[in-house]
């Protein structure tokens, strides 16, 4: 087996590249779970791991997904994620890697399609748990159990 960043020569059960230090684990593009190198299916959801589902989002910055999503928002919400920026850019794993979203799932959830997936508690009309809640106080209802929610404002 090669190591996709330097090429190097390594053992089919290595974890990292022994000369670059590459981690070889494989990513689901389905569910983002992570998988051993040499695996062909997903031990997480059995996607075939040489098939993407979609391209991966652009990674945008802070502010591009505010400028996004401010529409969005209910008033006066802007500031209030502008002053937690530094927290949420230092923990920006997006919503759907965390609750591991099915293609499906994200398709039709604006935080995907926003690319703002640090943020989803701000949007409205998120799929969270399955469906689009009836209104914010529902919503927010959701977001206060939620890893996502609580790993940001923690």
């Amino acid at each position: 087996m090669k190591c996709p960043s330097c090429q190097a020569d390594i053992k089919e059960e290595a974890k990292f590249c022994g000369k670059c230090g590459t981690k070889l684990s494989l990513i689901c593009p389905q569910c983002s779970s992570e998988n051993p190198p040499g695996n062909n299916f997903c031990e997480e959801c059995g996607h075939k791991l040489t098939i993407p589902v979609e391209p991966s989002p652009k990674d945008l910055s802070f502010d591009e997904k505010i400028d996004k999503i401010q529409r969005y928002l209910p008033k006066g919400l802007t500031e209030k994620i502008l002053s937690q920026k530094n927290k949420i850019v230092k923990n920006h794993k997006p919503c759907w890697q965390i609750k591991k979203c099915s293609a499906d799932r994200r398709k039709n959830c604006p935080a995907w399609e926003f690319k703002t997936g640090d943020l989803c508690w701000f949007i409205s009309g998120t799929v969270c748990e399955g469906s689009v809640h009836d209104n914010w106080q529902e919503k927010m209802h959701v977001c206060r159990t939620c890893k996502v929610f609580k790993s940001q404002i923690s």
